[in-house]
């Protein structure tokens, strides 16, 4: 794709040199982004694995997390969704470019912030946790205490009836034998 788009590029812009340096960069700088975006995702679906959610569940988070990237860039980028206007090209080349370098822009944001750090990822980060926030008295030891008194419960009523069953054995026995 990199290479159809920079022909592209070279074909369009030929004669324009600034030009094509600019649609150069700006596509290597896409490249770039879109690799560091695909490797920010392995990493966040592999942290919400190694933290014990299944799969399902940690592309989820992942899929909130880069939803929100689109979405931002997304807000930038709609200036320049009417598209072409063939009766006035210098502004809708002007409406294409400022779109271009909004989401650049942003790129570079959460580029600088390496994702995790970026307010919006951040934020949803911090939803995520107020929705599975777990209260004290519900962690794994309160739990596992109870269930513990559960189960001491249970044995002594097994207990109980191990030995009354006992008892009216002992009992059936002497009457057998008187």
């Amino acid at each position: 794709m990199e290479y159809q788009i920079e022909s592209s590029i070279d074909s369009m812009l030929g004669d324009y040199l600034e030009a094509k340096q600019i649609a150069k960069e700006c596509l290597f700088k896409a490249k770039h982004f879109v690799m560091e975006l695909s490797a920010f995702m392995t990493q966040d679906f592999h942290k919400w694995s190694y933290r014990g959610h299944s799969k399902k569940d940690a592309w989820k988070m992942t899929s909130v997390s880069v939803r929100r990237i689109f979405e931002e860039m997304h807000s930038e980028r709609v200036v320049a969704r009417d598209g072409y206007d063939q009766t006035d090209r210098e502004f809708s080349t002007a409406k294409f470019l400022w779109a271009t370098f909004k989401a650049h822009s942003i790129m570079a944001k959460y580029l600088k912030h390496q994702f995790y750090e970026h307010p919006a990822i951040a934020a949803v980060l911090a939803h995520h946790l107020a929705d599975n926030y777990v209260k004290p008295d519900n962690t794994h030891d309160a739990r596992i205490k109870e269930l513990e008194k559960s189960l001491q419960t249970i044995q002594r009523s097994i207990d109980e009836l191990v030995s009354k069953d006992a008892e009216q054995k002992k009992k059936d026995s002497l009457l057998k034998n008187k």
